[in-house]
């Protein structure tokens, strides 16, 4: 893999983790990804991926079924993946500055982010605040 391409693995494979920790202790992991189980995909969850043990096996269980989601999980999926690809793009410089050792998987990039907070470009807080 290239160094631009790895760059853009990093960064896609932990801003959803930092999306997370960027909300605020009051904010629970669920609101910020809907394979959690709750929030407006809770039912979807229940139904489709009772079964999955861990939240990578219920994200790709709500991909698997994502035809037959509620409209209300579906809406909040969609919302959740502009933000995302927002954030994505407005801290990507950030990640590759601040975090470029970090390893790509396990959340270090958003470990790494989120102890530079305060060196977070004004278009990366921003893309987090919202």
């Amino acid at each position: 893999m290239n160094r631009s391409r790895s760059s853009r693995s990093l960064v896609a494979l932990s801003l959803g983790a930092l999306l997370v920790l960027a909300r605020g202790s009051n904010t629970h992991a669920a609101e910020a990804t809907p394979h959690a189980g709750a929030g407006p995909c809770r039912q979807d969850v229940a139904k489709f991926c009772a079964d999955a043990a861990s939240g990578q096996d219920k994200h790709k269980c709500m991909r698997a079924h994502q035809a037959e989601l509620s409209a209300e999980c579906k809406s909040f999926i969609a919302e959740r993946g502009q933000k995302f690809k927002a954030a994505r793009a407005a801290c990507a410089d950030d990640a590759k500055k601040l975090c470029a050792d970090a390893e790509h998987d396990g959340g270090h990039v958003a470990s790494c982010l989120r102890e530079h907070a305060a060196d977070l470009s004004p278009d990366c807080k921003s893309a987090l605040a919202h």
